[in-house]
């Protein structure tokens, strides 16, 4: 297979996600998103602001060819980066390119402390492997990561299991809870009240618990 037809392959990959939550309900390009110069002209505006930080997320930030065109722009305008990817297609290469941007922080999202459930919210067979093999380069590259959990009511209660599994593996740990926005997410799925104020709860807890050099854990969004 030609080197262009393995990219084709791989990005073909990255797309056949069917995130349970995704407010996007993405797949195929929208035909008003920007170009590659309209891009690098916002991250020129961003950077003039000044803007002290730009998070480029998705979606799949690799699913944009010039993703690192955009990148490099600005952290040489001045802008700080933070980059959050499903870690799909986080290969040794851009692992590489990544940590010459000098990032803040590079976000994996884990649903699920194993692949049945992690597996089954972002739908896609294998992706819990993939997301620890591209922890696993990251913090070989010495770079550093967070890991991002959006709940409903599938996988609110992997929380504990997901405390044991990144516990003293020098992540920082951010929950979240999802909205009914996209198209595959029922009002179902959300949350109830209650279960919301469980979370809160146990993450009062776990911040107690675990020393923050251990676990450093938050809510963010909603919580």
């Amino acid at each position: 297979m030609t080197a262009v037809r393995c990219c084709v392959w791989e990005l073909t990959l990255a797309c056949n996600f069917r995130c349970r939550h995704c407010g996007a309900s993405a797949g195929v390009a929208r035909g008003d998103e920007l170009t590659s110069k309209e891009a690098l002209g916002l991250a020129d505006d961003l950077a003039g602001l000044p803007c002290e930080e730009v998070t480029l997320m998705g979606g799949e930030l690799f699913l944009r060819p010039d993703w690192l065109a955009i990148a490099e722009r600005l952290r040489t305008r001045g802008a700080g980066l933070v980059l959050f990817t499903s870690g799909w297609l986080l290969n040794r290469e851009r692992v590489a390119r990544i940590k010459a941007l000098e990032p803040r922080m590079v976000g994996l999202s884990l649903d699920g402390a194993g692949p049945a459930i992690h597996d089954g919210q972002r739908g896609k067979k294998g992706s819990f492997e993939r997301v620890w093999l591209a922890l696993d380069r990251l913090r070989n590259a010495g770079l550093p990561a967070s890991v991002i959990t959006t709940l409903t009511r599938h996988n609110l209660y992997e929380l504990p299991a997901l405390a044991r599994l990144l516990l003293g593996r020098g992540v920082q740990w951010q929950v979240q809870t999802a909205t009914c926005n996209g198209a595959r997410m029922d009002t179902a799925d959300q949350l109830t009240p209650l279960e919301f104020y469980w979370v809160g709860a146990w993450l009062s807890l776990a911040r107690r618990k675990y020393d923050w050099p251990l676990l450093p854990v938050a809510g963010a969004h909603d919580l």
